[in-house]
C-alpha cells in the first residue's frame, strides 16, 4: 500500500505505521475499523443492561450482608469478596468498552479513551478479579466440603476469623501478583497513520490513533496460559469436592431418622447452603469455561505457530459471545443465592423492608378476619356453629351476610 506523506502536512510521527485505505480496493479492510450493526446494538443496549443489572445485584447482596448480622458468616465473607470482584470486573471491562464506543468510531483506537498507563491499570484490575474469583470459589468449596463431609473436624478457616481474613488477603495478593506478570500482554503501544476512504462513514475517523497490545507473541501466549491453567486446576479440584458433597448428602438421607429433630434441622440447613453453593459453582465454571478454553487454545496455537495471527484462531463474533458469557457470570451469583436458598430470600426481604410491608398489607388489608354473631332466632345450643353468622371484613367496610354494613371505625388491624 502506498502512503502519501504530504497527507499529514507538517505533523511528524516518527514511529507512525502508515496505511493508505483511500483506494476503493481497500474499502473492505477499512470497514473492519468501524463498529458493525451488531456492535452498535451490543454497546448501546446489551452491555449497559448487563452493567446495570450486575451493579444492582452485587450491591444488593453487599447491602444485605451489611444490614443483616446473621448473614455475616464465613461463607458469606467469601461470597462478599466474590461480589466485590464481580463489581470491579464489570466496571472495568464493560465500562471501558462503553466509554471507547462513545469516544471514537474506530473500535481499535485505545489512545482516544485514555493514556497507556490507565489501560495498564484497568488490565491489572481485570486480571486480579479473574484470578481472585477462581481462588475464592475454591475456598468456598473447601469450606462447604468440611461442613458437609467432615462436620466433626475442626476446620481453622471456619472457626478463626483471623484465618479467614488471612486467606482472603493471600488470595488478593497472589491474584495481584499474577496480574502484574501479565503486563507484557498489554505493554506495547503502536501508532497508526491512516488515509481513510472518501466515504461519509469515515469523516470523523481519526487519521492518527494508538492501539495497546502485547509486546510479543510469547507475551500473548503467557497471558493466555497463566489465566487458563489455574482455572482448569481449580475446576478439577472443585468438581471432586462437589461430587463428594453430593454423595455425602445423598447417603445421609437414609440415616436421617437416627437423628433427633434439632440435628435434622441443622443438617438440612447446612445441606441447603451446600446445594446453593454447588449450583453457584457449577454455573460459574459453565459460563467461564468456554472463554477460558478458547484462551487456552489461542495460547497453545500461538506457541506452536508464532507467525499465525490470533484473529485466525477465534473470530470476533466468537470472542464477543464468550465475553458475554463471562459478563453474565458476574451478575448472576446473587440471583442464584436468592433463587436456591430461602434463608437468603428472607434476609433480602428483611434488609429492604419488604417483609414488613408484606406483613402490614396482609394484616390490615388483604387478610380477612372472622367473628361470630349470634342469630336472632337461634335456640340450638348443641351446635354453636349453626347459630352464628361468619363475617369477613377488612380495614374499610364489608357487607355482612344479612345486609348490614360494618363501618371503618369498627375494624381493627
Amino acid at each position: 500500500m502506498e502512503f502519501n506523506d504530504s497527507f499529514f502536512g507538517n505533523i511528524s510521527y516518527p514511529y507512525c505505521i502508515p496505511y493508505n485505505y483511500s483506494s476503493k480496493d481497500y474499502i473492505k479492510l477499512a470497514e473492519e475499523f468501524l463498529y458493525s450493526d451488531v456492535d452498535i446494538i451490543l454497546h448501546t443496549f446489551v452491555l449497559p443492561l448487563i452493567l446495570l443489572v450486575g451493579i444492582t445485584t452485587n450491591c444488593a447482596f453487599l447491602f444485605v450482608v451489611y444490614r443483616i448480622p446473621s448473614m455475616r458468616t464465613v461463607v458469606n465473607q467469601y461470597l462478599t469478596h466474590i461480589a466485590i470482584g464481580d463489581l470491579l470486573f464489570l466496571i472495568t471491562a464493560i465500562g471501558k468498552k462503553i466509554l471507547r464506543f462513545s469516544a471514537t468510531k474506530n473500535k481499535y483506537d485505545s489512545g482516544m479513551l485514555w493514556p497507556h498507563w490507565m489501560e495498564i491499570c484497568t488490565h491489572i484490575v481485570n486480571y486480579t478479579t479473574i484470578f481472585a474469583s477462581v481462588l475464592i470459589m475454591t475456598l468456598v468449596g473447601f469450606e462447604r466440603f468440611y461442613a458437609v463431609c467432615r462436620p466433626m473436624r475442626l476446620y481453622a478457616a471456619t472457626t478463626n476469623q483471623k484465618m479467614v481474613k488471612f486467606l482472603l488477603a493471600v488470595v488478593w495478593i497472589l491474584s495481584a501478583i499474577l496480574a502484574l506478570t501479565t503486563i507484557p500482554g498489554i505493554s506495547m503501544v503502536s501508532t497508526y497513520c491512516v488515509v481513510w476512504p472518501d466515504d461519509p462513514r469515515f469523516d470523523d475517523m481519526p487519521t492518527v490513533f494508538d492501539t495497546y497490545h502485547h509486546h510479543s507473541k510469547a507475551a500473548f501466549a503467557y497471558t493466555a496460559l497463566v489465566q487458563t491453567v489455574p482455572f482448569f486446576v481449580v475446576m478439577v479440584i472443585n468438581s471432586v469436592l462437589y461430587v463428594k458433597m453430593v454423595l455425602t448428602m445423598s447417603g445421609r438421607l437414609g440415616t436421617m431418622q437416627a437423628h433427633d429433630l434439632d440435628t435434622q434441622r441443622n443438617i438440612d440447613l447446612r445441606n441447603k447452603v451446600a446445594v446453593m453453593l454447588i449450583i453457584n459453582g457449577v454455573t460459574f465454571f459453565t459460563l467461564t469455561f468456554p472463554f477460558q478454553f478458547a484462551s487456552f487454545v489461542m495460547g497453545i496455537m500461538t506457541l506452536c505457530k508464532p507467525n499465525r495471527p490470533s484473529s485466525s484462531i477465534t473470530s470476533e463474533g466468537t470472542k464477543t459471545f464468550l465475553q458475554m458469557l463471562l459478563y453474565c457470570n458476574s451478575l448472576i451469583n446473587p440471583i442464584i443465592y436468592n433463587a436456591a436458598n430461602s434463608r437468603y430470600r428472607s434476609a433480602f426481604l428483611t434488609a429492604f423492608g419488604i417483609d414488613k410491608l408484606t406483613w402490614l398489607r396482609n394484616r390490615c388489608v388483604f387478610r380477612p378476619r372472622e367473628y361470630s354473631t349470634p342469630l336472632e332466632n337461634g335456640n340450638n345450643k348443641e351446635s354453636p356453629t349453626k347459630n352464628t353468622v361468619t363475617t369477613t371484613y377488612s380495614n374499610s367496610y364489608t357487607t355482612v351476610a344479612n345486609g348490614d354494613i360494618l363501618l371503618e371505625s369498627d375494624t381493627k388491624c
